[in-house]
């Protein structure tokens, strides 16, 4: 026989009946479920914590309502009915489940009752109906708060139906004649069974071919008054909108023959005063039954700190079938307790106490009496009105977290030390952060660019500097036209036109060149014109030549010192640029001062190129060195320093640049313990005494400052939030 535990209220549930006994909410029981899911080892807060029921097989209308007896108002009845009927595949009822709905919510599973002993529903295969009746008692706060939902095709009206007081006074009445009884029926069917055969084929016959009712009334009256009972059709007439006709039908089939049986007046008239025994208990001589007085333990007392209860074992049931007490179930008094035990008492704090302290779990307040508290958090000069939550378990360890006045928060953890306060950031601190930083704009021209933590669509934050500074493109397009080639062999130097510096070293076969194997070459560029200047490192001759989008120019020969020691100098006159080229030229000669009649090229004009290719030179040494540097000081490829299986002391690392320490003992770092760290440090020298550094350790980020050269401020660890 099937068995069940008491029905547990979901943590939703409880919240629910808490409302709906306050008068601030109003539900309606809707539907149960049955599962297969064994939860019967779950504990009762792991069941309060459910929010559906797993492995649902069936889900049912209710069929009926009822109060109970004790607390009335607060508690109710609810029956459900699991049928077979469709149902292919057999299951164990392990849970069954209500759900409940308030207006205009979502329904939430309100109550679970789990089986010590489960009940079967066999499948519908061999076409015999088979229901479960389940009534389940819930704790709903205000019966006037509740409605129930319940099926009408599983309600009859309570004139066709017996209660259950009813049926079990008959069935106890009958247990005197029932020997009686059954023998005289035994006797009967006996002495009739071949006329009752032969009856029963008669009335089925007639009745299939539309036999004369009259006809079949005068034949069923020899076995049934037609006064006390109703017709085959009568019934399923009646039955059919209350219930399943084959349910029914099957059920009546397992009835007896009105003709062989008594009515309910007649049993009630044979067996009045001759009752026999109830529940065990016999009767006397005049038929009156003696029940023992029932007693239960029933709780009085709850104490909610420490989850202790006191009861009364002497409640019991009066004369009358009055329980002398309110029982109330202990799941309920214990979830009660688990909420009120949830909440932290919040009390003074000690103006000259220890805010580190192990004081157990508990919110303190100082109303302008804290400055004088130990251990507090770095909040400034305001240290007097401030919140502590204290969250500490066995052994001290925990939390301490602070909120000031200014509404920031400061958080210190304990497991066998206080790791110090850090302070909370939030969004609002966020939004407060300034970058300021040294960029270029479109033009090249320096200016200091300050920027502000903004907050994207999806929730994120960022520093947006990649529309103002220009630094970055600069540097890729110096990089990209001061680059460094080398000129192979069978190269036309048509076809070299990007930006940048080439060299020749004893190459052959080269094309559309003035000198062969061994030179230098500079081109300068944009998207429609250019120019080569090529230098032969021989001869020390200097050429250069143009190009546009249709042709090049030949190669021109820059005159040097020594061309001038020529006695006859031809100089040009005149250029045809219709023709492009030379129109008028004269022989000229040096004076015995050594000066030329004609206007030759100035050397005074020649030194700026002179001195701006040198200086493009140096400009371009020195800024391999600064790439360079600045590669140490970005690159952790490439660091500016490197130590390996040693002690470093942060405190020494003052020059800018990345620093890699693998597998290294960490001096004046961020650690409270002394272990081997593998870390990048990077360094920014701001000026003489502001030296910031920045430490990298998988995904965690410290930082701390120097304000002068032998004062270092205190480490902090950066936000680690997954966004």
């Amino acid at each position: 026989m099937s068995e069940y535990n008491k029905t547990i209220l979901t943590n939703e549930g409880i919240d629910l009946a808490r409302r709906a006994n306050k008068g601030t909410a109003t539900f309606s029981l809707t539907r149960g479920v049955s599962s297969t899911d064994n939860l019967s080892e779950k504990t009762v807060e792991e069941l309060q914590n459910l929010t559906q029921l797993p492995s649902i097989q069936q889900s049912v209308k209710l069929s009926d309502v009822g109060d109970t007896s004790d607390n009335s108002d607060t508690v109710l009845g609810v029956r459900m009915t699991f049928d077979n009927q469709n149902l292919k595949t057999g299951y164990n009822v392990h849970t069954v489940g209500i759900y409940a709905k308030e207006p205009d919510k979502n329904e939430i599973l309100y109550g679970i009752a789990t089986a010590k002993t489960p009940e079967y529903i066999p499948d519908f295969s061999e076409q015999t109906l088979f229901k479960f009746d389940f009534l389940m008692y819930l704790v709903i706060g205000r019966t006037d708060k509740v409605t129930v939902e319940v099926s009408p095709d599983d309600v009859y009206r309570k004139k066709e139906v017996y209660s259950k007081s009813e049926v079990d006074t008959a069935v106890a009445k009958l247990d005197k004649k029932n020997a009686e009884i059954v023998k005289s029926l035994s006797d009967y069917k006996l002495e009739n069974s071949t006329y009752h055969t032969n009856f029963e084929k008669s009335v089925t016959d007639r009745l299939g071919t539309k036999a004369d009712k009259t006809t079949v009334e005068q034949q069923l009256g020899t076995k049934a008054d037609k006064s006390n009972t109703y017709t085959k059709d009568e019934v399923n007439s009646k039955v059919a909108p209350k219930a399943d006709k084959g349910y029914v039908d099957s059920e009546l089939n397992k009835k007896a023959d009105k003709a062989t049986t008594y009515t309910k007046t007649e049993v009630d008239n044979k067996i009045a005063g001759q009752v026999k025994s109830v529940n065990g208990h016999t009767a006397n001589a005049s038929g009156a039954v003696t029940l023992p007085t029932l007693k239960a333990n029933v709780l009085t007392g709850y104490d909610v700190k420490n989850k202790t209860a006191t009861f009364d074992n002497n409640a019991h049931f009066d004369a009358n079938g009055v329980f002398s007490r309110w029982p109330v179930d202990q799941g309920v008094i214990g979830q009660l307790a688990d909420a009120i035990n949830a909440k932290l008492p919040i009390e003074a704090g000690n103006p000259n106490g220890d805010l580190l302290d192990h004081a157990g779990n508990k919110i303190e307040y100082w109303n302008g009496n804290g400055q004088n508290v130990k251990n507090l958090p770095p909040m400034g000069t305001n240290k007097k009105w401030y919140f502590a939550i204290k969250l500490v378990g066995p052994g001290g360890w925990g939390s301490v977290t602070v909120i000031d006045q200014d509404g920031t928060y400061w958080l210190n953890t304990r497991n066998d030390v206080w790791t110090g306060w850090k302070s909370i950031t939030t969004n609002e601190t966020l939004k407060r952060v300034k970058f300021v930083k040294q960029s270029l704009d479109q033009n090249g021209n320096i200016f200091q660019d300050t920027k502000f933590v903004t907050q994207e669509a999806d929730g994120t934050y960022k520093i947006n500097i990649f529309d103002s500074d220009w630094t970055a493109y600069k540097v890729a397009w110096l990089l990209k036209n001061t680059k460094s080639y080398s000129i192979e062999n069978n190269t036309d130097l048509n076809n070299v036109k990007n930006t940048g510096f080439y060299n020749a070293a004893g190459t052959s076969g080269l094309k559309n060149s003035p000198v062969s194997a061994w030179f230098s070459m500079s081109v300068n560029a944009n998207q429609w014109n250019g120019q080569q200047t090529l230098y032969d490192t021989n001869s020390g001759q200097l050429y250069v030549r143009t190009w546009n989008p249709t042709r090049f120019t030949d190669w021109q020969i820059i005159a040097n010192a020594g061309d001038l020691t020529n006695q006859s100098i031809t100089s040009i006159t005149d250029y045809d640029v219709a023709s492009e080229g030379w129109h008028n030229t004269q022989v000229g000669k040096f004076d015995p001062s050594g000066h030329f009649s004609n206007f030759l090229v100035d050397a005074g004009a020649l030194k700026p190129i002179a001195e701006a290719i040198n200086n493009l030179n140096t400009n371009l040494t020195t800024m391999r060195t600064e790439l360079m540097n600045l590669k140490k000081r970005t690159d952790y490829n490439t660091p500016q320093g490197e130590f390996n299986n040693t002690t470093v002391n942060l405190n020494d690392l003052r020059s800018t640049g990345m620093y890699r320490l693998s597998n290294c003992y960490v001096q004046s770092g961020p650690y409270p313990t002394n272990n081997a760290h593998w870390v990048y440090v990077k360094v920014t020298v701001f000026d003489a005494n502001t030296v910031y550094q920045t430490l990298y350790e998988g995904d965690n980020m410290y930082g701390r400052k120097s304000y002068s050269t032998t004062n270092w401020g205190q480490w902090h660890q950066y936000l680690n939030k997954t966004v």
